[in-house]
């Protein structure tokens, strides 16, 4: 799976409730919301590890794509906001406490 991280930053605004399709080349949007017609969690596995162009997934609440999880204590990520007043898309480090809640998970067609 190719992640055109600069390309499709302008597609990531819509991540507070739905991921965008390019980022995983899907037909269509996909919904935190467990109750939802297309549910990320149909479509992707758990994992203990993340990669770049996994996801952070807090069900019906919010979504972040993993850009690199190191020895750091966290994780950069892309992640729509309205954090700190951002109210955009942001590339940050988010610290494993603030992560609670989220589950790593992987798309299960990857390349």
């Amino acid at each position: 799976m190719t992640v055109r991280w600069v390309r499709y930053a302008s597609a990531l605004v819509a991540w507070i409730l739905l991921v965008s399709a390019r980022c995983w080349g899907l037909s269509t949007k996909y919904s935190t919301k467990t109750t939802a017609d297309y549910y990320l969690g149909d479509i992707s596995f758990s994992v203990t590890t993340a990669l770049r162009g996994d996801i952070f997934l807090k069900n019906n609440s919010h979504v972040m794509m993993v850009d690199f999880e190191g020895d750091t204590p966290g994780v950069k990520v892309w992640e729509a906001t309205a954090k700190s007043s951002s109210d955009r898309v942001m590339y940050w480090y988010r610290p494993w406490g603030e992560l609670s809640g989220y589950v790593r998970r992987r798309y299960n067609n990857r390349c």
